[in-house]
């Protein structure tokens, strides 16, 4: 699959909690699709 990744640059905390948010808000967003969308058509 090709080479493995290489660091750019390393998260500080504040990035490190930027990105946990980000990752819970798609969790939600998951799960509330999950229970509420419906095919269209």
């Amino acid at each position: 699959m090709g080479s493995p990744g290489k660091v750019v640059r390393e998260l500080d905390a504040e990035g490190q909690a930027k990105l946990i948010r980000s990752a819970l808000g798609y969790q939600a967003n998951a799960a509330r699709f999950a229970t509420s969308l419906r095919p269209v058509g």
